[in-house]
């Protein structure tokens, strides 16, 4: 059987941090700002395209800021 994805800790710790501030709006430097205090050091990129991953499969909502 095929998998789709796996969960590291780090993606685990991502899905912790958006449930529990899931009514609402975070930024990819609230998620940083988190990992940073639960002593994980994780890429912005890798953040942004697990984020990206989330938006595809429908489990978060984007919303780009009107200055980008």
């Amino acid at each position: 059987m095929a998998r789709t994805g796996y969960a590291t800790a780090n993606r685990k710790k991502i899905l912790e941090f958006l449930k529990e501030n899931q009514n609402r709006t975070v930024t990819v430097s609230d998620i940083d700002v988190y990992l940073k205090e639960c002593d994980r050091e994780v890429n912005l990129t890798t953040i942004y395209r697990y984020l990206d991953k989330l938006e595809k499969e429908g489990t978060v909502i984007k919303y780009i800021a009107e200055k980008g």
